[in-house]
C-alpha cells in the first residue's frame, strides 16, 4: 500500500499544490507507517506558497497482525455518507488483505473496529500497546503543567513550582527541555528563552530538578573517575571503584557510563567481595552488588528495545518503493545505533556474499551519508572539513581559504562545538577548534570592522 502522491487545493489559499497521502497504516509492510502517525506526521501538509500546514482529512485503515488488531477512521468533516464510507473503507480494507497470505488471513480481518475521532484512533493504537487513557491523560496534565510553568512570570512560576511540587517529575523536566530545544531549532529566541527560563527554575526549586541535578553531578564525578583509571585499567580496578561509591547514585552513574565492561567477570568478582565481607559492610556491599544488577539489566533491555526499533527503520527504508523519500522521511531518527545496524547488515550480507543485499545496503548507506551532509548548515560542514584535517596547519589554511564563510553565526557554531568537544571529548580535537576560534573571531571581526 504504497503512499499516494497528487496534487490538492491548499486548504488555505487554494493554490494546487503537490502532496503525499496515505490511507493505509499496515505496520507489517512499513513499521514506520505508525510512528509517522503518532508524531503527526502521517498526511501532514505545508502549503510553500501561503505557509498553510496540518493534518489531511482523509480515510485511514490502521492493521497490526501481531496484535490482530484492525482499525478504521473517517473524518467527520469530508461528511461521507455510511454507503460512501463502507466503499472506500472497503477497498482499503482489501488491500490489507490481499497483502496478506491466505494462512495469514484471519477473523479479525471480517470484524474492523471503527474510530469515530483521529484521537481515538490514536488512543485504540496505543491501548494495544499497553498504553492506557489514564497513562494519556496524566501525560496531558503534565504538557498542561510544562505550559503553566513556561507562561507564568517569575514570582508566579516559583510559587506554582512550591505548589505543584509532587506532580513536577522527570516526565515535566524532559518536557521543559524539549520544548527549549524545539524552540531554539525553530530560532524562537523569545520563546526559547522563555522556556529555559522555566527549565532552570524548575531545576533550582523543584524536589525532582535538585536530584536531577545532584545525578548530574554524580554523573560527571563518575566519569572523571572512571577517566582517571586511564592504561591502569583492569576489572579488578573496576570492581574497586564501584565497591567504593559512596552513594547508590553514584553506583547507578558508574553503571551507566562503564555498563558495557560490567559482565559476568565483573560481578563474580563484586560477588567475591560481598561475600568475604561482614556486618554492616557486607550490606552495604550487597546494595551495590544489586543496583549495579538492576541498572545494568535496565540499560540492556534499553539498548535491545531500541535495537529492535532500528532494526524496522532499516527494513522500512530497504523496503520503500522510493528509497530518497524514504531516507528524507526517517533521517532526524538515523543515530549510531542505526549505523551500527547497517553495517553489521552488510558485514553479514557479505559474509553470506548475498549481493543483491550488499548492493542495496551500500545504496542505502551511500544515499544516507550524501542526505546528512546536504542538511549540515554550511557553517558545521566547515567545522567537519576542519576537523578532517591531518594538522593544525591545515585547518589554519583550508579557515583562511574559506575567509568568506567566516561570519558571526560560524562563530557561533564553533564555540559551541568546542563547548560540546571539552564535555564529551576532550583532548586534540577541542584543541584544534580553540585555536582556530580564535582565528575565526578575528577574522569575523575584521570583516564587521572592514564592511567585507
Amino acid at each position: 500500500m504504497p503512499p499516494i502522491q497528487t496534487t490538492i487545493k491548499c486548504p488555505s489559499c487554494g493554490s494546487p499544490q503537490p502532496a503525499i497521502i496515505e490511507q493505509v497504516i499496515d505496520i507489517a509492510r512499513d513499521p514506520g507507517s505508525k510512528t509517522r502517525f503518532l508524531q503527526g506526521r502521517l498526511n501532514f501538509f505545508q502549503c510553500p506558497s501561503c505557509g498553510f500546514q496540518g493534518a489531511l482529512a482523509t480515510p485511514l485503515v490502521y492493521h497490526d497482525p501481531v496484535k490482530e488488531l484492525l482499525l478504521t477512521y473517517v473524518p467527520a468533516e469530508m461528511r461521507l455518507t455510511s454507503i460512501e464510507q463502507e466503499k472506500m473503507l472497503g477497498g482499503l480494507i482489501q488491500q490489507v488483505v490481499n497483502s496478506l497470505p491466505a494462512e495469514s488471513r484471519k477473523g479479525y480481518l471480517l470484524r474492523p473496529q471503527t474510530a469515530l475521532t483521529h484521537q481515538g484512533l490514536m488512543e485504540r493504537i496505543l491501548e494495544a500497546d499497553g498504553i492506557t487513557r489514564e497513562m494519556l491523560e496524566a501525560q496531558r496534565a503534565k504538557s498542561k503543567l510544562a505550559k503553566e510553568l513556561i507562561d507564568a512570570d517569575a514570582a508566579a512560576r516559583q510559587a506554582l513550582i512550591a505548589e505543584q511540587d509532587q506532580r513536577i517529575d522527570a516526565d515535566v523536566l524532559a518536557l521543559l527541555n524539549a520544548i527549549v530545544r524545539s524552540a531554539s531549532a525553530q530560532e524562537d529566541a523569545a520563546f526559547a528563552e522563555k522556556a529555559a527560563q522555566a527549565r532552570d527554575a524548575v531545576m533550582q526549586y523543584s524536589t525532582a530538578g535538585k536530584r536531577a541535578q545532584a545525578q548530574k553531578e554524580e554523573m560527571e564525578i563518575a566519569a572523571r573517575d572512571l577517566e582517571a583509571l586511564g592504561n591502569q585499567f583492569n576489572i579488578d580496578a573496576l570492581v574497586t571503584l564501584v565497591a567504593s561509591a559512596p552513594s547508590l547514585d553514584r553506583v547507578t552513574a558508574l553503571a551507566a557510563l562503564g555498563w558495557q565492561l560490567m559482565d559476568y567477570g565483573f560481578f563474580q568478582k563484586l560477588t567475591e567481595r560481598v561475600d568475604r565481607a561482614a556486618g554492616s559492610e557486607r550490606e552495604r556491599l550487597g546494595s551495590i552488588r544489586d543496583r549495579a544488577l538492576v541498572e545494568i539489566q535496565r540499560i540492556q533491555q534499553a539498548v535491545q528495545s531500541e535495537m529492535n526499533a532500528t532494526v524496522g527503520v532499516l527494513q522500512s527504508i530497504l523496503q520503500a518503493p522510493d528509497l530518497d523519500h524514504a531516507i528524507e522521511e526517517y533521517l532526524p531518527e538515523l543515530n549510531d545505533v542505526f549505523f551500527a545496524v547497517l553495517e553489521a547488515n552488510l558485514e553479514s550480507a557479505r559474509r553470506n556474499k548475498q549481493e543483491a543485499a550488499i548492493q542495496r545496503l551500500e545504496e542505502v548507506k551511500t544515499k544516507i551519508l550524501a542526505a546528512l551532509d546536504q542538511s549540515l548548515p554550511p557553517e558545521l560542514r566547515l567545522i567537519r572539513d576542519l576537523l578532517g584535517q591531518e594538522s593544525d596547519e591545515q585547518a589554519e589554511r583550508m579557515m583562511a581559504d574559506h575567509a568568506g564563510e567566516i561570519n558571526d553565526n560560524f562563530v557561533a557554531a564553533l564555540k559551541a562545538a568546542v563547548a560540546d568537544l571539552e564535555a564529551n571529548s576532550p583532548g586534540a580535537p577541542s584543541e584544534r577548534l580553540k585555536k582556530l576560534l580564535a582565528q575565526a573571531e578575528k577574522q569575523a571581526a575584521l570583516a564587521r570592522f572592514t564592511g567585507k
